[in-house]
C-alpha cells in the first residue's frame, strides 16, 4: 500500500506540512519531474444557479456558484460557496489542484480554502480504495497534531454512480500556523473511472490544546453547499460551458 500511495499527492496545507516533516511525501525525483511540468490548467467554468424554490417563489436568495473542470479523463461539478475566488490552479502530468479562498485573503493567511484535486490514473489501483485514500488524509493531520487531533466519518458509498467516502478531520492546533490556529476539513474522496478526485473544505480557528468538538451539523450544512459533487464523462468536442454535465439529462 505504502508504494501505491506513493502516486496520491495529500494537499491539504497542514497535511502536505505534516507529510514533509515526517518524510512520508513524494520521492524527490518525481517531485522535482512534477515541478518541471507544472503549467495553468484548463480554464474552470463557473456558472450562477438559482435554486428552483427561488425562481418558483421570486425569493431573494443569493445565487449557488456551480462549477465544471475538466479533470483528466472526466469532468468535475460541484457548488462554490460565494465570495470565493481562485488563489492557484496547477496541473502537470499526474497532478492537478485547485485552491480557493475567501475575497480578501490568500494562500499566505486565510480563514476558509476550498480544495480540488485530482491524482492521474490511480482508480485501477487494487490497494486504494476511497477510504483508506481518506485515511492517508487523516493520517498527516494525525502525525501533524497527535495530542489535539480529531476525525469522524460522514458518510461512505455509491453517490451519482461512483465510490465516496466523507469524513472530517481536525487539528487543535495547526503546525502550519505554528499552533496559532485549529484546521479542520470536509474531505471528499471520489473513485472516478479511472482517476481518484477529492474535494476538501478546511477552515481555520481558535486553538485547542486538546481534540475539539466537531460540529457534525455544521460541516452537514457545508457538504449540502458544495453538493451534488458528481463526476461527468467528457464528451468528445465538446466545449465550455459542457452543458451535458451542467445541465445532465
Amino acid at each position: 500500500m505504502k508504494h501505491s500511495f506513493q502516486k496520491i499527492v495529500v494537499l491539504s496545507a497542514l497535511v502536505s506540512l505534516a507529510c514533509g516533516a515526517t518524510g512520508q511525501g513524494l520521492d524527490l525525483k518525481e517531485t522535482s519531474k512534477d515541478a518541471r511540468e507544472v503549467k495553468v490548467a484548463p480554464a474552470t467554468v463557473m456558472t450562477e444557479m438559482h435554486s428552483p424554490e427561488e425562481a418558483v417563489n421570486g425569493a431573494s436568495q443569493e445565487a449557488v456558484v456551480k462549477s465544471v473542470t475538466p479533470i483528466y479523463s472526466q469532468l468535475l461539478y460541484m457548488g462554490y460557496p460565494r465570495g470565493f475566488k481562485v488563489a492557484s490552479e496547477n496541473t502537470s502530468s499526474q497532478r492537478y489542484i485547485r485552491e480557493a479562498v475567501p475575497e480578501g485573503e490568500d494562500l499566505g493567511a486565510w480563514t476558509q480554502m476550498v480544495t480540488i484535486s485530482g491524482v492521474r490514473e490511480t482508480a485501477s489501483e487494487a490497494t486504494i480504495s476511497p477510504a483508506n485514500y481518506a485515511e492517508h488524509i487523516a493520517a498527516g493531520f494525525r502525525r501533524a497534531c497527535s495530542d489535539s487531533f480529531s476525525q469522524r466519518k460522514m458518510s461512505e458509498g455509491i453517490v451519482n454512480g461512483y465510490e465516496q467516502y466523507i469524513m472530517i478531520v481536525s487539528c487543535g492546533q495547526s503546525p502550519a500556523t505554528a499552533g496559532r490556529t485549529s484546521e479542520a476539513a470536509l474531505v471528499i474522496v471520489i473513485k472516478g473511472e479511472r482517476d481518484y478526485y477529492t474535494v476538501q473544505w478546511a477552515e481555520r480557528g481558535m486553538p485547542s490544546a486538546l481534540p475539539m468538538r466537531i460540529d457534525m451539523a455544521k460541516w452537514i450544512s457545508r457538504y449540502q453547499q458544495l453538493a451534488p459533487v458528481r463526476l461527468c464523462a467528457r464528451v468528445a468536442g465538446e466545449k465550455e460551458p459542457y452543458p451535458s454535465c451542467l445541465n445532465p439529462g
